[in-house]
């Protein structure tokens, strides 16, 4: 990758109060609110997250950040020690100059990420009485990076007292914006704050309701999938051009405070979940019609997330905080492991579907492959609305939705694990509400042989009206070889779980024994079986027997010994008569730690048609064709999975990625979509250190230039 990595030339103009001369030390950061430079600890990330949201989710002016946002700023009390704290917020309409007492509004206080909220000496009680003994102070922030308390003061006649609200107010409003009004528009998340939020929420049930980590993580997405669909009725209102009424929220200070009266939000919560069981009865299977926590929990649950607007929010943000919960909960045991979405994103970018297009996942485990796939379709119907001066996300919404939902039909994805196609369909409505194409079986048995369950599904129809089918008849007919323009996917591979079953390996070429004709320098393939063959061996040949002969494409991930090991040579002869290798990434072995080493590579293929088979068998030798080839020496992570970030020549980390050429990148990238696919930079202008965009970016400059006959190849 050296040769891509001058394509990301160093920016030179400055970011904050940095000149552009200025180096920024190892393990330092440029601070959000002064653009000093700060050394970047624990609890330093901490303070720089609430940073951000300051600016970003709350809406803080940038420009004004350094008056209205203040750090290590010391509160003189009346009774308790003078103390200071990581950050305050001024009151706008107070005196910036003089910064005293008088101006603080809101109190945030950080804290190690081990520290309790429940500490005596440091938790969230303290900072509840600094708020009570600081007149002008009205909110106060508690955090430990993962948890987020926020309070509230109600100055009374008698006593002032400090309760719980969802979070402090936004820029510009007061204390009524502590609570989900019925019309008030939500925000969506950036950065961290879902994950966090999801995480919090999880670990707040644990530790109060009790109970597995598997009963928890369902339970916990019966409340996610609550909130979906309030958005969803919302939707729809505005489509329908009615006025709707937020459900999923906490309306008044007594129903996050009082115990009696959470029980108002369980009610419609409960009534929300009742919907979502009636139009997804698959979802949570045999489970109770109700939520089955505590409604003082469940007023937890959604004080932290009902703020959240999760239609709206990016697919990164939606899937990196519901792959951390369920790669906390579900762990494979069939060689699965889940692909980073990094490499996710690059293979569906190099496969570029278009809407449309007929795609599958036969083993897509918690739906990584597909659910980028839709959004990649989704993002292009966007733009082509946008190009036309229409409003997606207003008036057109229905229109929208419709042409997405025709999409969404063509999606398909299997797995063995029931629990995992769960996970799956979940991932899919969460992010586009294509789950309805996802099914369980075993997609290495015979076709025939596959067997779906009972029941209709509701299928959506060009003149947008709706049509009851049988489930399998609709499977049955949409799941069969040779129809799919588009296969993505990361079988489960390795030695220790080899297919034996006669059923499942008469069905393949690369399940027989092969013998080497050494005169002709052909293989050729026996009556023969094997007694036993790697998963991977057989999926890549369903992978490549699913797609349309002569323009279907599939993107696999494989182990480097299927590409080199001398063994599988009669493998690589199939293949090559099979397809056009259209390009080969080599991935290092950090790409999947800390969870399993496995040296891997991305193979991307297009099957041939028949016609270019025989053509071939004819002239005794294929046709000679350019293949893109790349290694990728870095992925964003070490070993660990620490973050990595661009380095310099002399080994420091590049800090100035914030700016380059007038362009703002952490500006782009919080912007972009899974269509751009931007190298992913932080808010502090760190870029991580990932060579998948740039060979992204390369293969499809090859392309441009092979249709511009502007390529020359050498061979």
């Amino acid at each position: 990758m050296d040769e891509l990595d001058d394509k990301v030339a160093e920016p030179s103009s400055e970011y904050g109060n940095q000149d552009e001369d200025t180096e920024v030390e190892e393990g330092f950061i440029i601070d959000l609110i002064t653009g000093e430079q700060v050394k970047l600890t624990d609890l330093e990330q901490i303070r720089q997250e609430e940073e951000r949201k300051l600016l970003e989710e709350f809406g803080y002016p940038f420009e004004q950040r350094a008056d209205l946002i203040r750090k290590d700023f010391r509160i003189k009390p009346r009774q308790l020690k003078p103390r200071k704290f990581p950050l305050v917020v001024l009151r706008a309409a107070c005196s910036t100059s003089q910064g005293s007492d008088e101006c603080v509004y809101i109190l945030i206080d950080v804290q190690k990420p081990k520290t309790k909220a429940e500490d005596s000496k440091k938790g969230a009680e303290i900072i509840a009485e600094y708020l009570r003994d600081t007149p002008s102070a009205e909110f106060a922030v508690w955090t430990n990076g993962t948890d987020r308390v926020v309070y509230w003061k109600q100055t009374g006649k008698i006593k002032v007292r400090t309760l719980l609200v969802n979070d402090i107010p936004s820029y510009g409003k007061g204390a009524e914006d502590c609570f989900a009004k019925e019309k008030e528009a939500m925000r969506v998340a950036r950065g961290l704050s879902l994950r966090q939020a999801f995480q919090r929420c999880h670990d707040y049930i644990y530790a109060h309701q009790g109970g597995s980590n598997e009963t928890i993580f369902w339970e916990f997405l019966k409340i996610v999938f609550a909130k979906i669909q309030d958005e969803r009725n919302l939707q729809k209102a505005i489509a329908e051009g009615r006025e709707g009424e937020r459900k999923f929220r906490i309306a008044s200070l007594e129903e996050r405070n009082d115990e009696e009266k959470s029980a108002q939000v369980k009610e419609r919560l409960d009534a929300l979940y009742v919907q979502v069981r009636q139009q997804y009865p698959e979802l949570f299977g045999a489970q109770i019609d109700k939520i089955d926590i505590a409604p003082p929990i469940i007023a937890y649950v959604v004080a932290q997330i009902a703020e959240y607007d999760f239609l709206h929010s990016s697919v990164d943000v939606k899937g990196e905080a519901y792959e951390a919960i369920v790669g906390k909960n579900l762990q494979g045991t069939r060689g699965e492991f889940f692909t980073p979405r990094n490499a996710v994103k690059m293979g569906i970018r190099m496969l570029d579907p278009e809407p449309g297009m007929k795609c599958i996942d036969p083993a897509c485990g918690t739906g990584g492959f597909i659910v980028v796939i839709l959004n990649y379709m989704a993002e292009k119907i966007l733009q082509r609305f946008k190009d036309q001066g229409r409003d997606p996300n207003g008036k057109d919404v229905e229109a929208f939705n419709h042409e997405l939902r025709l999409v969404a039909q063509k999606v398909f994805g299997s797995d063995i694990n029931p629990n995992l196609v769960r996970v799956a369909r979940m991932n899919m409505l969460m992010n586009n509400d294509g789950q309805g194409g996802i099914i369980h079986l075993d997609g290495l048995m015979p076709p025939e042989k596959w067997r779906f369950p009972a029941g209709v599904i509701r299928q959506y129809q060009a003149d947008r009206t709706w049509r009851d089918r049988a489930i399998d008849e609709y499977f049955t007919e949409e799941l069969q070889l040779g129809t799919f323009d588009i296969v993505a996917s990361n079988p489960p591979f390795g030695t220790k779980i080899k297919i034996e079953s006669e059923v499942i390996l008469s069905q393949y070429e690369l399940a027989k024994k092969w013998v080497y004709d050494g005169e002709r320098h052909i293989w050729t393939s026996t009556p023969m079986l094997q007694s036993g063959v790697a998963p991977e061996i057989l999926f890549l040949e369903r992978c490549v027997n699913l797609l349309k002969p002569g323009t279907g494409k599939l993107c696999i991930v494989l182990p480097d010994g299927l590409l080199g090991n001398p063994d599988d040579e009669y493998i690589r002869y199939w293949l090559l008569r099979q397809c056009e290798v259209l390009a080969l990434v080599d991935m290092p072995v950090e790409l999947f730690l800390p969870k399993v080493g496995m040296q891997t590579h991305l193979v991307f293929l297009r099957r041939k048609s028949t016609e270019e088979m025989n053509q071939e068998s004819l002239s005794g030798a294929p046709k000679d064709y350019p293949i893109f080839m790349a290694i990728a020496k870095k992925v964003g992570k070490d070993r660990r999975g620490n973050h990595t970030y661009k380095r310099d020549r002399d080994g420091r980390v590049l800090d100035h990625f914030r700016r380059y050429q007038g362009e703002d990148l952490y500006e782009r990238y919080r912007n972009s979509t899974v269509v751009d696919f931007y190298p992913e930079v932080d808010e502090h202008g760190r870029m991580r250190d990932d060579d998948l965009p740039f060979i992204a970016q390369a293969f499809h400059e090859l392309l441009q230039n092979k249709m511009s006959g502007n390529v020359k190849y050498d061979r």
